[in-house]
């Protein structure tokens, strides 16, 4: 697997290669996390389908949906925030019309 260093994560990592692509600030972070979708489905799906009898007997599925959806929602709100932020606040670290590196 290729990486890119210790510390960097991927959100960083493809933020930072969106803008050194030319890519706008609020594109590269939009692209980053809707990237994270699939990972994360088919994480989340592999380990419902490996862990199932630990869930049922342990929690129980009733629960357990309740508590992805709920982490739905939130990470749907603060994602929504995070887009909002980066759209109306410039980088510190931006020149004119923005930076090319994410720090």
């Amino acid at each position: 697997m290729l990486r890119a260093g210790t510390g960097v994560s991927r959100s960083g990592a493809t933020i930072s290669a969106g803008l050194i692509r030319g890519l706008d600030r609020v594109t590269a972070t939009r692209i980053s996390f809707l990237l994270a979708i699939p990972a994360l489905t088919a994480a989340g799906a592999l380990e419902a389908v490996t862990k199932a009898s630990d869930v049922k007997q342990a929690v129980g599925w009733g629960p357990t949906l309740l508590a992805t959806g709920v982490s739905f929602v939130i990470a749907y709100v603060s994602i929504s925030w995070l887009l909002k932020l980066v759209a109306r606040h410039r980088s510190p670290c931006s020149s004119g019309t923005g930076s090319r590196w994410a720090w």
